[in-house]
Protein backbone atom coordinates (compact mmCIF):
# COMPACT_ATOMS: atom_id res chain seq x y z
CA UNK A 1 0.00 0.00 0.00
CA UNK A 2 1.32 3.62 -0.78
CA UNK A 3 1.83 5.71 2.38
CA UNK A 4 2.10 9.55 2.41
CA UNK A 5 4.02 11.47 5.40
CA UNK A 6 2.74 15.30 6.02
CA UNK A 7 5.41 16.97 8.72
CA UNK A 8 3.31 19.92 10.16
CA UNK A 9 5.80 22.38 12.25
CA UNK A 10 3.70 25.34 13.17
CA UNK A 11 4.67 28.76 12.25
CA UNK A 12 6.40 31.06 15.15
CA UNK A 13 4.94 28.95 18.09
CA UNK A 14 7.35 29.28 20.40
CA UNK A 15 7.14 33.15 20.51
CA UNK A 16 3.34 32.35 21.75
CA UNK A 17 4.89 29.57 23.92
CA UNK A 18 7.37 32.19 25.87
CA UNK A 19 5.20 35.06 26.09
CA UNK A 20 2.11 33.10 27.38
CA UNK A 21 2.99 30.53 29.07
CA UNK A 22 3.11 26.93 28.69
CA UNK A 23 -0.27 25.87 29.78
CA UNK A 24 -1.15 28.30 27.15
CA UNK A 25 0.73 26.98 24.40
CA UNK A 26 -0.93 23.28 25.68
CA UNK A 27 -4.05 24.70 25.22
CA UNK A 28 -3.45 25.70 21.63
CA UNK A 29 -1.96 22.49 20.66
CA UNK A 30 -5.18 20.78 21.75
CA UNK A 31 -6.84 23.27 19.36
CA UNK A 32 -4.71 22.82 16.37
CA UNK A 33 -4.83 18.65 16.93
CA UNK A 34 -8.82 18.94 17.25
CA UNK A 35 -8.81 20.78 14.03
CA UNK A 36 -6.11 18.30 12.09
CA UNK A 37 -8.35 15.56 13.13
CA UNK A 38 -11.32 17.04 11.38
CA UNK A 39 -9.43 18.17 8.28
CA UNK A 40 -7.49 14.70 7.73
CA UNK A 41 -9.93 11.95 5.37
CA UNK A 42 -10.95 8.91 6.77
CA UNK A 43 -8.26 6.21 6.78
CA UNK A 44 -5.51 9.02 7.77
CA UNK A 45 -4.02 9.28 11.22
CA UNK A 46 -2.67 12.49 12.89
CA UNK A 47 -0.20 12.22 15.75
CA UNK A 48 1.57 15.05 17.61
CA UNK A 49 5.86 14.36 17.32
CA UNK A 50 6.75 16.50 19.48
CA UNK A 51 6.62 20.42 20.32
CA UNK A 52 4.74 22.23 17.72
CA UNK A 53 4.99 19.31 14.91
CA UNK A 54 2.43 16.85 14.17
CA UNK A 55 2.51 14.28 11.71
CA UNK A 56 -0.53 12.94 9.21
CA UNK A 57 0.24 9.19 7.78
CA UNK A 58 -2.36 9.56 4.64
CA UNK A 59 -3.14 5.59 3.45
CA UNK A 60 -3.04 5.65 0.27
CA UNK A 61 -2.68 8.91 -0.39
CA UNK A 62 -2.72 8.02 -4.68
CA UNK A 63 -0.41 10.60 -6.07
CA UNK A 64 1.24 13.77 -5.48
CA UNK A 65 -1.61 16.41 -5.73
CA UNK A 66 -4.01 14.37 -3.71
CA UNK A 67 -1.46 14.38 -0.90
CA UNK A 68 -0.77 18.09 -1.68
CA UNK A 69 -4.77 18.44 -1.13
CA UNK A 70 -4.32 16.98 1.99
CA UNK A 71 -1.52 19.38 2.85
CA UNK A 72 -3.72 22.15 1.75
CA UNK A 73 -6.55 21.39 3.96
CA UNK A 74 -4.72 21.33 6.64
CA UNK A 75 -2.90 24.74 6.50
CA UNK A 76 -6.40 25.47 6.03
CA UNK A 77 -8.01 24.18 8.91
CA UNK A 78 -5.21 26.62 10.76
CA UNK A 79 -6.88 30.15 9.32
CA UNK A 80 -9.40 30.46 11.46
CA UNK A 81 -8.14 32.28 14.49
CA UNK A 82 -8.01 29.86 17.69
CA UNK A 83 -9.41 30.93 21.34
CA UNK A 84 -6.93 30.51 24.31
CA UNK A 85 -8.29 31.70 27.79
CA UNK A 86 -10.18 35.40 25.89
CA UNK A 87 -7.66 35.77 23.25
CA UNK A 88 -7.84 35.05 19.85
CA UNK A 89 -4.43 33.30 18.15
CA UNK A 90 -3.89 33.91 14.98
CA UNK A 91 -1.88 30.85 13.64
CA UNK A 92 -0.47 29.36 10.58
CA UNK A 93 1.95 26.44 9.92
CA UNK A 94 4.29 25.03 6.89
CA UNK A 95 3.90 21.35 5.60
CA UNK A 96 6.30 19.02 4.11
CA UNK A 97 5.31 15.71 2.27
CA UNK A 98 6.54 12.63 1.69
CA UNK A 99 5.26 10.00 -0.38
CA UNK A 100 6.46 6.24 0.15
CA UNK A 101 8.66 4.49 -2.77
CA UNK A 102 9.32 0.81 -3.22
CA UNK A 103 12.23 1.05 -0.80
CA UNK A 104 11.07 3.76 2.05
CA UNK A 105 11.67 3.01 5.69
CA UNK A 106 9.45 4.81 8.31
CA UNK A 107 12.39 6.65 9.52
CA UNK A 108 13.29 8.20 5.90
CA UNK A 109 9.94 9.01 5.27
CA UNK A 110 9.82 11.45 8.49
CA UNK A 111 13.33 12.57 7.34
CA UNK A 112 12.23 13.14 3.81
CA UNK A 113 9.05 14.60 5.19
CA UNK A 114 10.71 16.83 7.49
CA UNK A 115 13.38 18.44 4.85
CA UNK A 116 10.44 19.19 2.28
CA UNK A 117 8.63 21.14 5.68
CA UNK A 118 12.03 22.94 5.84
CA UNK A 119 11.87 23.98 2.09
CA UNK A 120 8.55 25.09 2.98
CA UNK A 121 9.46 27.44 5.71
CA UNK A 122 12.67 29.14 3.81
CA UNK A 123 10.16 29.64 0.79
CA UNK A 124 8.00 31.99 3.11
CA UNK A 125 5.96 29.69 5.59
CA UNK A 126 2.29 29.11 5.24
CA UNK A 127 2.87 26.23 2.37
CA UNK A 128 2.97 23.01 1.45
CA UNK A 129 6.45 21.42 0.09
CA UNK A 130 6.58 17.64 -1.50
CA UNK A 131 9.80 16.16 -1.11
CA UNK A 132 12.40 15.62 -3.93
CA UNK A 133 16.15 13.99 -3.90
CA UNK A 134 17.91 17.77 -4.12
CA UNK A 135 16.38 18.50 -0.84
CA UNK A 136 18.28 15.74 1.10
CA UNK A 137 21.32 16.69 -0.69
CA UNK A 138 20.74 20.51 0.61
CA UNK A 139 20.26 19.32 3.99
CA UNK A 140 23.60 17.18 3.65
CA UNK A 141 25.52 20.57 2.56
CA UNK A 142 23.93 22.47 4.93
CA UNK A 143 25.08 20.09 7.62
CA UNK A 144 28.73 19.74 6.28
CA UNK A 145 28.93 23.55 6.22
CA UNK A 146 27.76 23.66 9.90
CA UNK A 147 30.59 21.23 10.96
CA UNK A 148 32.99 22.98 8.77
CA UNK A 149 32.17 26.50 11.02
CA UNK A 150 32.46 24.90 13.69
CA UNK A 151 35.86 22.94 13.25
CA UNK A 152 36.96 26.64 11.97
CA UNK A 153 35.96 28.54 14.89
CA UNK A 154 37.47 25.69 17.22
CA UNK A 155 40.74 26.38 15.56
CA UNK A 156 40.76 30.11 15.11
CA UNK A 157 40.96 30.16 11.19
CA UNK A 158 38.83 33.42 11.03
CA UNK A 159 40.36 36.56 10.72
CA UNK A 160 38.59 39.87 10.94
CA UNK A 161 38.65 42.16 7.55
CA UNK A 162 37.53 45.59 7.65
CA UNK A 163 36.52 47.61 4.72
CA UNK A 164 36.36 51.21 5.56
CA UNK A 165 33.63 53.18 3.47
CA UNK A 166 35.06 56.14 2.68
CA UNK A 167 33.41 59.77 0.75
CA UNK A 168 34.98 60.12 -2.57
CA UNK A 169 34.62 63.78 -2.23
CA UNK A 170 35.92 64.12 0.88
CA UNK A 171 37.88 61.54 1.38
CA UNK A 172 36.95 60.92 5.17
CA UNK A 173 35.85 57.56 6.63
Amino acid sequence: ARVGVLFLDLDRFKLFNDSRGHAAGDALLRGVAERLRLAIRPGDTVARFGGDEFVVVCDEPGDETEARRVGERVLRSLREPFTVGSEEIFLSGSVGIALAEADSVPDSLLRDADAAMYRAKLRGRTRCEVFDHTMRQEAASRVATQGALHRALDRNDFRVVHQPVVSLATREV
